[in-house]
C-alpha cells in the first residue's frame, strides 16, 4: 500500500482517560479531512462503557446523530464513523419545501406540524393525518419512518413491542449487542424507549399525496442518517 492511500485510511492508537483505560480508538481521516475517532470494543466491560456515554450523549464527541455499528479489516466493531451536524427540524422541513418545489410541486408550510415529545407517550394519529415519525437519543436519531392515514397502529404501539412486526425499533434496539440498551429484554425495553428517547412528528395535511409523504421521509434519512435504517446488511 502507498504512503498516500495509508494517510486516506485508518490507523490505531490507545487512550488512557478516567472512563476508557486501555480502549482501543481508531482515528479515521474523514473526507473533509477532519479525524474521527471510532472507539472499539474489545470486551463487555468496554461496550458497557460505550453504551453508558451514548446513553448520556457523550459519544462521539462533535454533535452528531448517527453512531453505526461497523466493522473494520481487523473485523472489530467500531462507532463513529459518520459524523453529521444536527440539522434542526424546523430547518430541515424548510430546506424540504425548497427541494420538493423543484419537482414542481408546492407544500404550504402551514400543512405541516413539528410535534416534539421528550420523555414521551406515544399518542394516536390524528384523523385526517399523515406522519413521519423520527427516534433520538441524545443527538444519535435512531429511526426515522412513516406512515398514512390508516396506520394507527405502526404509529402509537409496534415501535416499542419487538414482536408487533417484522421490524420496529424495539426489534432493531434489543438486537444490538453494542447498542444504547444491552441489558434490556422485550418486557422493559418499551418503557425504557419512552423514558430515554426524544420522538419528534412530523404531521401532514392528508390531502397532501402519498408521494410528498415519501420525499419527506426520505429526505430526513438523508439528512440524519439514522442507525437503524432498512435491513441491517444495507446499513452502511
Amino acid at each position: 500500500m502507498r504512503k498516500s492511500q495509508a494517510n486516506s485510511l485508518a490507523f490505531f492508537v490507545v487512550r488512557r482517560n478516567k472512563l476508557f483505560e486501555t480502549m482501543r480508538i481508531r482515528n479515521h481521516i474523514g473526507e473533509s479531512g477532519k479525524s474521527i475517532l471510532e472507539y472499539i470494543p474489545e470486551n463487555d466491560a468496554d461496550r458497557e462503557k460505550i453504551s453508558a456515554m451514548m446513553r448520556d450523549g457523550k459519544i462521539p464527541n462533535a454533535p452528531s446523530q448517527r453512531v453505526p455499528e461497523n466493522r473494520g479489516d481487523d473485523g472489530k466493531i467500531s462507532f463513529g464513523s459518520k459524523i453529521v451536524p444536527l440539522v434542526p427540524m424546523e430547518e430541515a422541513i424548510q430546506k424540504f419545501i425548497e427541494a420538493i418545489a423543484l419537482a414542481g410541486i408546492q407544500v404550504p408550510r402551514e400543512k405541516i406540524k413539528i410535534c416534539s415529545l421528550s420523555p414521551h407517550e406515544p399518542t394516536n394519529l390524528p384523523r385526517g393525518k399523515m406522519a413521519v415519525y423520527c427516534f433520538r437519543l441524545g443527538d444519535h436519531v435512531l429511526k426515522i419512518g412513516k406512515v398514512g392515514r390508516n396506520s394507527n397502529a405502526r404509529f402509537r404501539t409496534q415501535h416499542y413491542i419487538p414482536k408487533s412486526s417484522k421490524s420496529n425499533l424495539a426489534k432493531s434496539l434489543l438486537a444490538d449487542e453494542t447498542g444504547p440498551c444491552p441489558n434490556l429484554n422485550e418486557e422493559n425495553i418499551g418503557a425504557w424507549m419512552k423514558e430515554k428517547l426524544d420522538r419528534t412528528d412530523i404531521l401532514l395535511d392528508g390531502d397532501l399525496s402519498i408521494e410528498v409523504l415519501t420525499f419527506l421521509e426520505s429526505f430526513l434519512q438523508c439528512c440524519y442518517s439514522p442507525k437503524y435504517e432498512g435491513f441491517k446488511s444495507q446499513r452502511s
